[in-house]
């Protein structure tokens, strides 16, 4: 069961989707709701892994160049955590723990390596988790209906479950569509 994360997902993003989908429906029909809900939520999760990753990237990159051109140094580092009431000797730290460091940082190496190596993994996971939002989207309420029935959940607890779904869930929907409410529902959560 190795993309059985990716099954997960694709349910809840059905869950989330389906009052988009059911209005979608009346005006394109059951097929082109699904796909174009599929491909709107592809491209925001693609374009927001991005959009971090390029941020990431962006501020290693200008704390690169900070500590070359020596604009961030040890002292400076040090005397800023003092200032904040965590005196810190980093020098002596480093003379301390520098085997544990070092092997933090090369299991950090091989896990980067490793996310690119199982890009084959993700993209097939992917795959799968598009065509089981498909399938979940284009049936509408049977699946949600069959996943009721055969959970071993008793119902009194599935019926609050869902309806504590419900009510994280329809935020989010207030929250695309620009409405006031939302605002009004965050500041119930305080």
């Amino acid at each position: 069961m190795p993309y059985l994360k990716y099954v997960l997902l694709a349910v809840v993003l059905a869950y989330v989707l389906m009052p988009a989908q059911r209005i979608l429906e009346r005006r394109l029909g059951s097929m082109s709701a699904a796909i174009t809900l599929i491909v709107v939520t592809v491209l925001l999760i693609i374009l927001s892994v991005v959009y971090i990753l390029a941020i990431a990237i962006q501020e290693s990159l200008e704390l690169g160049t900070a500590i070359q051109e020596g604009d961030i140094t040890i002292t400076a580092i040090e005397s800023r955590l003092a200032d904040a009431g965590y005196p810190l000797n980093i020098d002596g730290l480093y003379a301390t723990y520098q085997e544990p460091i070092r092997t933090g940082l090369e299991g950090v190496a091989t896990s980067a390596f490793g996310i690119v190596g199982g890009g084959g993994e993700l993209l097939i996971g992917l795959t799968v988790m598009v065509f089981v939002l498909y399938s979940l989207l284009i049936d509408s309420e049977r699946p949600f209906a069959w996943f009721q029935r055969v959970i071993p959940i008793e119902d009194s607890v599935q019926r609050e479950l869902l309806s504590e779904l419900d009510r994280l869930m329809g935020p989010l929907s207030l929250a695309t569509s620009g409405s006031p409410s939302f605002k009004q529902f965050c500041s119930e959560l305080r």
